[in-house]
């Protein structure tokens, strides 16, 4: 590999000047990319954002190899939706296409950097993915500031993380040990109190404070491109002695020395800093500590004007006589949970059983780049209940405990907030739910030991039922991944309206904008919208129906190429399939209720073709003796081919079509999930970590080998689910379709009907039933009836008119986007 492209790194600067002062294009160069790195644009960066025409707020450094050197570049802005898609990522082999060198005008130095306009993505050999970035050598000519973890263009000291706002990123954050304070005889540290009442009189520089840190905010960035700030950074942080409580903030280039370092329940030596009044648009945390008084000032310990002193004390090393607070919890069981008020403070402890899929929210008036926050939801389980305690858990600055989450782990979150949702109005029900809030903070395996909460009776209590026969049951059965949505919606139109207002109106998506709605979403990003039209086509896909014939025509086993272009598979927009084809698509999205939603899983992927469904009786079958007989096995080959046939029928029978949908079904845009995506959860069991990394974790900034071990979505192991519906729902003005997936439950109610499987109304005592049982008593054949039935409810509503509640989920890498039905109000 490295002998067929010899020299290409190291003489690339040399190519693109010839290529440039001839006219000519650049010959065609393939790389490997090792990292992507994003920060954000200051004044130095006007060099190649002004070439845009637009505002850009963030650069991508990318470091590539041909597989014996590596060099760091610049991506294009042009570039950067490419990389907030995942269609260029770490990974990823691209042919170099367009670049050229830029050199900073105020550069004395004259060191220019490559500028990457133009790439092209083209499939890897898994050659190169046994690169060991470690043994790989920087090119002879670059410059100290390209081998840093740094910046190439803007004068800014780090990183930032390429999917969330909140995430430190790169080596510099890893942080320092923070300086020692041995304390010796008499101290001569003000108070807190004296602090607040006497700050403004006091002589400078202020003496010295000795505080305990009761909470920890996660880091705040707040880089601009107009202003040329190296450390854009502070980090909040609730202190008190004896005397009360105050805010400490740190500032800029102390944050990634110290951020790491300093945890809850570190006691702080803090000199040389400044004092305010409280900014009051901080929020402040809720103490553990009633007793303590709260004061309205900010201590602002930064590295310059003047030069601020932070020092940690060992907590053996404390002395008692300053009588500082203790680190006080406020743990809070399943049981307790549900009958305390809403916005409560609590901690939370317990075993994780479930995990979903990352997902991005967009920050409001931000674009692609990098203004998203990151969510996850998980179920803890303790032993005051078998309901789970459902977390809502964003980034809390802690990227290393995050990526440590795994079922089976005893997790604790401090500073949680209680969210008891009252949905449902005619039933008084409530879907009560724990979310994070800015002073949160998360601790699992490889956390405990430095946490002083071990000492919890609450936590002691999780950790002797952990020892349980029946939690190691629990634990088997755990399951990660896939679509979850919480609290559930309403079940009634109107009930769903109500949840708006002026300030807050209910947007209904044009059939016209429908399409920019899933072409603008980015990698991970989950958005909500509500779309109406009309039911012309309802479809069962069964388990074992893994294969989808997409882009085959009917009747024709030919596929375009077009057909698998970065937009087309994103959208389908150009298709004209029949309903059928759309309809066989192993495309999925899961229809959740509370306490199901973990609990689903989806069949398995075998690619792009098409195949057989497998016989109704399967789960009853047996295969025949070995006995070399060709008889029993003509006969054997029989059975199988007339259980197909028996089966293929059955599909036949369950589907919808409505009359205008045969008629319009050549002209309309077809849109939506029309592949079998990840949106149910798989079984933890025996999985790796490569694996378990691959479905709930991000992308990594970094190349690594191991990332890129074969793995496969179809071999992992899935609880129980009884398959799909693929609802097509056709505009109102019959200009543009939707795809929608309604997953079904494992065991359907033998009087379930289809407008209430649409709104959410599930039969509890099915589908209520132990994930962990089998179905081996319960074949498709045994489904068939209930199949039937619940088909016969749809073709009553076949061509009614339906309000769409539709959550749409980018997976990137060139898939589709999915379209979960999440809520179907009939139209009365």
């Amino acid at each position: 590999m490295a002998d067929v492209l010899k020299d290409c790194i190291s003489n690339l600067k040399t190519l693109i000047r010839n290529s440039h002062s001839l006219g000519e294009q650049l010959e065609s160069i393939n790389v490997l990319v090792l990292a992507i790195n994003r920060y954000a644009a200051d004044p130095m960066s006007s060099m190649i954002t002004n070439d845009c025409g637009t505002d850009i707020s963030s650069l991508y450094d990318v470091t590539i190899t041909d597989g014996a050197l590596k060099m760091k570049c610049v991506f294009s802005p042009n570039l950067n939706e490419k990389i907030q898609r995942y269609e260029i990522c770490v990974g990823s082999l691209v042919t170099l296409e367009e670049c050229e060198l830029k050199v900073s005008e105020t550069d004395l130095d004259l060191d220019s950097v490559v500028v990457i306009n133009s790439v092209t993505v083209i499939p890897c050999d898994l050659l190169w993915h046994r690169v060991i970035p470690e043994r790989l050598e920087w090119h002879s000519s670059a410059t100290e500031k390209e081998k840093a973890d740094i910046p190439l263009l803007a004068n800014r000291g780090s990183y930032l993380s390429t999917w969330n706002v909140s995430d430190p990123s790169g080596r510099l954050w890893q942080g320092n040990a923070c300086p020692s304070f041995i304390p010796s005889g008499h101290s001569d540290a003000v108070t807190v109190k004296e602090l607040a009442q006497q700050w403004k009189s006091l002589k400078r520089p202020l003496s010295a404070i000795i505080v305990r840190v009761l909470c920890k905010s996660r880091l705040q960035s707040y880089p601009r491109p107009g202003k040329t700030d190296k450390w854009p950074y502070q980090a909040y942080f609730e202190v008190a002695d004896r005397s009360g409580a105050c805010t400490v903030i740190l500032w800029n280039s102390l944050c990634p020395e110290l951020y790491k370092s300093i945890q809850e329940g570190s006691v702080l030596r803090l000199g040389n800093y400044r004092v305010r009044e409280r900014f009051q648009m901080h929020t402040r945390p809720s103490l553990r500590n009633n007793d303590l008084e709260q004061f309205d000032i900010e201590i602002n310990v930064n590295k310059h004007h003047p030069v601020g002193e932070v020092q940690m004390v060992p907590l053996a090393c404390v002395d008692q006589n300053w009588h500082l607070p203790d680190l006080k919890y406020s743990f809070a069981n399943r049981r307790q949970l549900g009958s305390l008020p809403e916005d409560s403070n609590v901690d939370i402890c317990g075993i994780i059983t479930y995990i979903s899929r990352y997902c991005r929210l967009r920050r409001k008036g931000t674009g692609c780049e990098g203004g998203f926050w990151t969510m996850r939801w998980l179920h803890v389980h303790d032993e005051s209940s078998r309901q789970p305690v459902i977390v809502q858990l964003f980034s809390t600055s802690q990227p290393e405990s995050h990526a440590r989450l795994a079922p089976g782990q005893m997790l604790v979150c401090t500073q949680m907030r209680v969210m008891q949702g009252q949905l449902h109005t005619s039933y008084q029900q409530r879907f009560m739910y724990v979310t994070t809030t800015n002073e949160s903070q998360v601790y699992t395996t490889g956390d405990h030991h430095r946490g002083q909460y071990m000492t919890c009776p609450q936590v002691k209590a999780v950790i002797q039922w952990c020892q349980r026969s029946e939690v190691r049951d629990m634990v088997s059965m755990a399951t990660v991944g896939g679509y979850y949505d919480y609290p559930p919606l309403p079940y009634t139109l109107l009930e769903y309206k109500n949840l708006f207002n002026e300030e807050k109106p209910l947007r209904v998506t044009t059939s016209d904008n429908l399409e920019t709605e899933l072409r603008d979403l980015y990698y991970r990003e989950q958005k909500r919208t509500t779309f109406q039209g009309l039911i012309v086509q309802v479809k069962y896909v069964p388990l074992d129906h893994t294969g989808t014939g997409e882009g085959e025509e009917e009747g024709d086993g030919t596929m375009e190429e077009s057909e698998f272009t970065p937009v087309a598979s994103r959208l389908r927009s150009k298709r004209k399939l029949s309903p059928a084809v759309a309809a066989m698509s192993p495309s999925k999205a899961t229809k959740t209720s509370p306490g199901q939603a973990s609990k689903n899983s989806p069949p398995k992927t075998t690619g792009r073709s098409t195949k057989k469904a497998q016989s109704p009786s399967k789960g009853k079958k047996t295969s025949p003796k070995k006995s070399g007989s060709r008889e029993v096995q003509d006969q054997s080959a029989a059975v199988d081919r007339e259980n197909e046939l028996s089966s293929e029928a059955v599909v036949e029978q369950l589907v919808v079509v409505d009359p205008v949908w045969q008629r319009l079904q050549a002209v309309v845009t077809v849109l939506g999930s029309t592949r079998c995506q990840h949106s149910t959860p798989v079984l933890h069991s025996d999985m790796s970590a490569v694996e378990l990394k691959k479905i709930i974790g991000l992308p990594p900034d970094h190349f690594s080998p191991a990332d890129f071990e074969d793995f496969s979505y179809s071999d992992l192991k899935r609880p129980s689910y009884g398959g799909h519906l693929v609802v097509t729902i056709l505009g109102l003005n019959e200009r543009v379709a939707v795809n929608t997936i309604v997953l079904l439950p494992p065991h359907l109610s033998q009087h379930q009907n289809f407008t209430d499987l649409l709104a959410g109304k599930l039969d509890k005592s099915k589908t209520g039933r132990n994930e962990s049982e089998t179905d081996e008593n319960e074949s498709e054949s045994d489904r068939s009836p209930t199949l039937q039935q619940l088909m016969d409810s749809a073709r009553a509503v076949q061509g009614r008119r339906v309000v769409c509640v539709m959550d749409l989920y980018s997976l990137g890498e060139g898939e589709e986007v999915e379209v979960i039905l999440n809520r179907g109000f009939i139209a009365s």
